[in-house]
């Protein structure tokens, strides 16, 4: 395809992204190397020229792109490792910080987050771009000026949000400030004009006018579409979208910018604007939408690509695609260099590239797809249908093969509906934005109103769409398998060297994605038939909090035996993703916590879960938190099981699972034992203070005829000593949860082998243990 043949500015772009993308994942010693080799590669094509080996374009093109690669290097030395690394050295000092509040990231009922400029630290002039936490519930608003007394910590990830170092990176953030009590945060000012937060404001009041106007969930998605306002969408929504492949829907990128921009642009037309200034009427209408849409990156790269297009208009000349691609991709690293750590931007980056290659590749057969016949009105209706149809299956083809590798990495999975999705979604998509733009124009006279409609008409049907096809049973296959990379990286660098040679059979492009899939599909029958013999179990600890998945066939059980926190549910959701687990058949509660339902609303809205498995009530207030959970099963379309403590439940097919709990006078918390068979083989997990419990005689049985066994931690405190004469030293593997269950453990002379050989966790970690059916 020879994808830099006559476009060296695409290339020496290129150059400065491929740097900078190495900048970002190498240390300082790394980038000196790097620039080393640069100079050295560039004065050796110095010399080729100087022997008449090398024309003279190509050697100006060359150290172009030498010249590129070290500025690339450069500006991310300055920003990573010098003033990144800054900040970290303020890390674990408490500092007095002055700044101003940008927006507010998270409010719970007992701590607020937001995003800040720190301006002073200890009266030192700075800027940057921080994470303020107040462990207390904070009355700032975005635009009031602050001091406080802080503590700086290291990004990270956050316990409130799936925000990890890399997302906050991307976002500009470099440290994070806890401030531990309302009396070390003072309010300096509430009326500082801040461009950004005015902004932020005017967002706010039309996404208020849209959502009033429309009304629930789809007034909401209606204002993520054309505003980014992806914030006010249920996890259900994010989940349904995601799993059907059309997320990109929500995040505000070329297809937005071109509709909003375009729609605008035909208006202008209408009205009797020449081509000049309709084109610099839009390249300002279109700074103030990325403006207004709060500088999304993505957006950002469609928005330069749109300007050039109108810049070239109104010189009389054409925009090339590609180099203004590559061009406004290497603007924003230029301009905000931790935009590489962006995956939307890189996403957004690689797919419109595919985009752009496909549409190429295909031009010719695209156009004699429908031949040349005009037969009349229907026919050249039905042919425009033909090939639209046909033009989206190729872009979403396309760009789906073009972003796998990020696809693998960022989120593990792929919708094998995403092509259907693409085809149904996007005129949808087309239309609705349309109408949001028509809304705006009309708001406050009666056709408003109409609008309105068709665009809640519009929402619920793509809301309808993505929800019906998200429950489907394997609507996504993991990536997570250790095969897929392999194959995944086969394939993008097949495509990679086919984009940059010179390519007479434009279908030989077709191949690599052929050979990928076709591979993907053996490798994961053949693994599939090999798992299907056998259940694996995974142990997770983390302190007073245990959860256990039961995998196979790529399905999982996962039994809570925790406080009911979602910080538990996201760590066994973590090692389900691990293990190539796209939906959850069962997740089933041993006991009950009030914090139980706020964990399992969130958990059946961000996952599918085919089943929940509740534990009969003892009482009224487990009865209470019984028909909370039973409600939110029934809303989300999760069925549910109501068993009685002891009983066997069967988990794929051939497995037993038992259950059990317990309650001791000294406690309120409840004692629990769990025990799982499979084919001759058992596990069994024993929870704190079983010894006194009435559950003490079934528990040694169970421990007698055990393969495995964790004694764990979740429970009453353990206070008196146990001991289990019924566990063989020959066990297959002991574990236990912390220095007070081993303390407590009264082992006879046979079992101190056993003990020497016993797995000590006094720290969060993941025990995995493997079972063949019978």
């Amino acid at each position: 395809m020879q994808l830099f043949y006559r476009r060296p500015l695409a290339l020496v772009s290129a150059a400065f992204i491929a740097a900078s993308l190495l900048g970002f994942f190498t240390q300082a010693r790394i980038k000196y190397a790097v620039s080393v080799i640069i100079v050295a590669a560039a004065l050796f094509c110095a010399v080729f020229f100087s022997l008449g080996r090398l024309g003279r374009k190509k050697l100006a093109v060359t150290l172009a792109a030498a010249a590129a690669a070290l500025l690339g290097l450069l500006a991310s030395f300055l920003y990573f490792d010098v003033y990144y690394m800054s900040a970290q050295e303020l890390c674990g000092l408490e500092c007095e910080i002055e700044g101003v509040v940008l927006e507010r990231r998270y409010t719970s009922p007992y701590s607020s987050g937001y995003g800040v400029r720190v301006e002073r630290i200890d009266g030192k002039r700075t800027n940057y771009k921080a994470i303020l936490d107040c462990e207390f519930v904070s009355d700032l608003q975005p635009g009031y000026e602050f001091s406080a007394r802080a503590l700086p910590e290291a990004l990270g990830y956050l316990s409130y949000s799936t925000s990890d170092k890399r997302a906050q990176i991307s976002d500009g953030f470099v440290i994070r400030c806890i401030v531990p009590a309302d009396t070390d945060l003072e309010i300096v000012d509430e009326d500082r004009f801040v461009l950004r937060v005015w902004l932020g404001r005017l967002n706010r009041r039309v996404t208020s006018l849209i959502t009033s106007a429309v009304g629930g969930e789809e007034g909401r998605l209606a204002a993520a579409m054309s505003l980014g306002r992806r914030d006010l969408l249920s996890e259900r929504t994010l989940r349904d979208f995601r799993r059907t492949g059309s997320s990109h829907m929500l995040a505000l990128s070329g297809m937005h910018m071109t509709i909003i921009i375009g729609a605008a642009g035909l208006a202008l037309g209408w009205l009797g604007f020449s081509r000049g200034a309709r084109c610099i009427l839009l390249i300002g209408l279109t700074l103030f939408y990325l403006a207004l849409t709060g500088f999304y990156l993505s957006a950002a790269r469609a928005a330069i690509m749109l300007i050039l297009v109108y810049v070239a208009h109104i010189m009389s000349a054409q925009a090339d695609p590609v180099t203004s691609l590559f061009l406004a991709c290497a603007l924003i690293i230029a301009v905000s260099p931790g935009s590489v750590a962006d995956a939307g931007l890189l996403m957004s980056f690689f797919a419109t590239l595919g985009l752009i290659i496909g549409i190429t590749a295909f031009r010719e057969p695209l156009g004699r797809l429908v031949g040349k016949r005009e037969t009349g009105v229907v026919w050249k209706f039905t042919a425009k249908i033909i090939k639209y149809i046909a033009t989206l299956i190729v872009t979403t083809l396309s760009a789906s093969f073009a972003v796998a590798v990020f696809s693998w990495l960022f989120f593990g999975e792929f919708s094998v509906v995403t092509l259907l999705a693409n085809i149904v979604l996007a005129p949808a998509a087309t239309l609705l934005l349309a109408g949001v733009l028509l809304f705006l124009v009309c708001s406050g006279i009666p056709s408003a109103d109409l609008t309105a409609r068709l665009i809640r008409l519009l929402s619920r049907g793509m809301l309808g769409f993505t929800s019906y096809f998200s429950q489907k049973e394997y609507a996504v296959v993991s990536l997570r398998y250790a095969f897929s990379v392999t194959i995944i990286l086969a394939m993008t660098a097949a495509l990679a060297a086919l984009c940059v040679i010179k390519l007479k059979r434009k279908w030989l492009m077709l191949l690599p994605p052929a050979a990928a899939v076709a591979a993907f599909a053996i490798c994961l029958s053949v693994y599939g038939a090999m798992n299907a013999v056998s259940l694996k179990l995974t142990y997770l600890s983390d302190h007073k909090n245990e959860m256990l998945l039961v995998t196979s066939g790529g399905g999982a059980v996962i039994c809570d035996i925790s406080d009911g926190s979602k910080s538990n549910l996201g760590r066994v959701l973590a090692a389900a993703d691990r293990e190539g687990i796209s939906e959850i058949k069962v997740y089933m509660l041993t006991h009950y916590h009030q914090k139980h339902i706020a964990s399992t609303e969130w958990l059946l809205m961000s996952e599918i879960v085919r089943q929940l498995w509740l534990p009969e009530p003892r009482d009224e207030r487990e009865y209470g938190v019984m028909l909370s959970l039973v409600y939110l099963a029934q809303k989300q379309g999760c069925d549910t099981v109501i068993y009685k403590p002891g009983s066997e439940l069967r988990v794929f097919g051939s497995g037993v699972l038992v259950a059990d709990t317990a309650y001791i006078k000294r406690s309120t918390h409840p004692v629990i034992m769990l025990t799982l068979k499979s084919g001759s083989e058992r596990f069994t997990y024993v929870g704190a203070s079983v010894q006194e419990s009435p559950l003490y005689p079934a528990v040694s049985s169970y421990v007698a005829l055990s393969r495995d066994i964790v004694f764990g931690i979740h429970g009453p405190v353990t206070k008196t000593a146990f001991s289990y004469d019924v566990l063989s030293w020959d066990a297959g593997s002991v574990v236990f949860a912390g220095d007070e269950i081993v303390a407590a453990f009264e082992y006879t002379p046979e079992q101190e082998r056993l003990l020497a050989g016993a797995l000590l966790i006094r720290s969060p970690q993941i025990r995995e243990f493997t079972y063949a059916k019978q």
